[in-house]
């Protein structure tokens, strides 16, 4: 028991700074505490830690803005592209049993199904690395707390959508997988000081604004169907690259000042 303790005081006192956990931990080496004693004064201290920095705007921007509809918005969209997949799959393997006048009245071509899933998955890489951008730039040092957050949505939604105990873990699949990497790549980007160049911010909005075309054409999002609403909702994701934007430019203004002045 004294050693899960010691451990979890360790993974606690990544959430401070760091001086301030260096510190702490050498008072802890130094007072000789048990474990329990140690991870009773690690967590009140964080918390009141956390709790100083919620009291600016930008955690919660990230919490309501990324993790509430952009981040559900990005699990539905991964499950419908595995679901598009497995359809696919499905089509390759028993293509020879299946009349191409049927799949050409259906629009189930192998050739439209390709352009699509390639569409889809570019789209989506594009929104979950801006949309981690967004989170981990937004966070900072309340990403512990936005990342449990975004982690039990995705396994709320995942239960969901699969018709399981919300509790269960999903098996990742290919989509998923697809969705989870460029996110986390975009967080850990996001908490590295500075911020992207303004040309790589402007290449993923005019990335992201010529996919949602695309995918507005191919997909007919605008008809009947499921994901009808995507047409209206696909604004939601894409905000997150305007705000990276705003950033870089703020950047860039800030160090062009900075060289006239001098």
């Amino acid at each position: 028991m004294t050693r899960v303790c010691w451990w979890l005081v360790d993974i606690l006192s990544r959430m401070l700074d760091p001086e301030e956990r260096d510190a702490v931990r050498g008072d802890l080496a130094e007072s000789g505490e048990t474990g329990a004693r140690a991870l009773c004064d690690v967590s009140g201290l964080v918390a009141r830690r956390q709790a100083a920095l919620w009291k600016a705007w930008r955690p919660w921007l990230a919490l309501i803005g990324i993790v509430g509809p952009v981040g559900v918005l990005l699990i539905q969209f991964s499950f419908f592209l595995s679901g598009a997949s497995q359809l696919y799959l499905w089509i390759i393997r028993n293509y020879k049993y299946i009349d191409p006048a049927l799949l050409e009245q259906t629009g189930l071509t192998l050739r439209h199904g390709v352009s699509i899933l390639v569409c889809y998955s570019v789209l989506l890489g594009c929104w979950s690395w801006t949309s981690g951008f967004a989170l981990g730039s937004l966070s900072r040092r309340t990403i512990w707390v936005n990342g449990a957050f975004f982690c039990i949505v995705w396994l709320i939604f995942s239960g969901a959508l699969h018709g399981i105990p919300s509790l269960r873990l999903p098996v990742p699949k290919l989509p998923t997988v697809r969705f989870l990497l460029p996110l986390i790549g975009g967080v850990y980007r996001g908490l590295r000081p500075g911020a992207p160049g303004l040309r790589p911010a402007i290449f993923f909005a005019t990335a992201i604004a010529s996919l949602t075309a695309v995918a507005i054409w191919r997909g007919n999002w605008w008809r009947g169907g499921p994901w009808q609403m995507m047409l209206a909702l696909s604004l939601i994701p894409s905000w997150p690259v305007w705000y990276m934007i705003a950033i870089a430019n703020s950047r860039r203004t800030t160090h062009e000042r900075d060289i006239r002045s001098k």
